[in-house]
């Protein structure tokens, strides 16, 4: 698995000032995309400890949740506010260091760990108008440190304090016209965690909870910072729709290594669109 290296888009800001943005990030068919913003909701909130006690009726929030949202915001997470904003404030300084400092970490061929692009799979393709760093966090034994930073100071310990599986760090840089397919305004109470369901959600439970596609809003003005954790199973496990959910009723998706899943996962390219669609999966995937 690997995605194609790109120029850094933060180089290229510094070097016109987001005026001259490439093709490959410009993206005008968003004019044509149906939008529809009728005020703003706000995204479910769920509380983690009221499900660890069984609570019977946050328990089948959640559910409803996941059916009809695929989002929700978690309190009562344990994760210490000050271990979230260190972690933050580390990232944010990882990229303001200078080109030859991030350089350092940049990744190699073959590899998605590391500064760098991801889902980049052509010469032609769309691309988002960001900068990432890529890492594999847990377990211990996973980690490659080549492409851990060593600045921040602290960088490395507050991720081993906060992250689980493996992380993608974002910081977006939002000059450019990006496209939105479909969504509506919601609100985000920080400091609440947001948890998405993800594709492998959507296989496991046969279609019935979607992996929603989602845009964040952005500003013309100013970078935006994303981090997001994923929660993985081992590289070798089969992943399919459990069999208690699907007993009764056809397999929406096949049983295949999730090592093969994730490769046509990164192989895929980011279009605003789930590959796990009917008219987007790979013959591999779909019943």
């Amino acid at each position: 698995m690997e995605s194609l290296p790109v120029p850094s888009v933060q180089a290229m800001v510094a070097a016109t000032g987001g005026v001259d943005v490439p093709s490959r990030y410009l993206r005008p068919e968003a004019a044509a995309d149906a939008v529809a913003v009728a005020g703003e909701d706000q995204i479910p909130i769920i509380d983690y400890q009221r499900l660890l006690l069984d609570h019977g009726e946050e328990s089948a929030r959640l559910h409803r949740v996941c059916q009809d949202w695929g989002f929700f915001q978690l309190i009562n997470h344990s994760v210490p506010d000050d271990v979230v904003e260190g972690m933050k404030a580390n990232i944010q300084q990882f990229f303001q260091f200078p080109a030859e400092v991030k350089k350092q970490f940049t990744q190699e061929r073959g590899q998605l760990e590391g500064y760098g692009q991801l889902f980049v799979v052509s010469e032609d393709q769309k691309l988002d108008w960001a900068d990432m760093l890529y890492l594999y966090t847990q377990p211990p034994e996973d980690r490659n440190f080549r492409f851990w930073p060593d600045q921040p100071a602290n960088f490395k310990y507050d991720c081993d304090s906060s992250l689980p599986v493996s992380c993608l760090f974002i910081p977006q840089l939002n000059y450019n016209e990006m496209c939105f397919q479909y969504f509506f305004g919601v609100s985000f109470a920080f400091p609440y965690l947001g948890v998405r369901r993800a594709k492998l959600g959507q296989i496991f439970t046969n279609g019935r909870y979607r992996s929603i596609e989602h845009r964040a809003v952005v500003d013309p003005k100013e970078e935006r910072l994303s981090v997001a954790a994923f929660h993985s199973p081992h590289i070798h496990a089969m992943i399919g729709p459990l069999k208690e959910i699907a007993a009764h009723e056809d397999e929406a998706y096949k049983t295949v290594d999730h090592e093969d899943f994730m490769k046509l996962f990164f192989s895929a390219k980011l279009e605003g669109k789930s590959f796990l669609e009917p008219d987007e999966a790979e013959e591999q995937l779909v019943a």
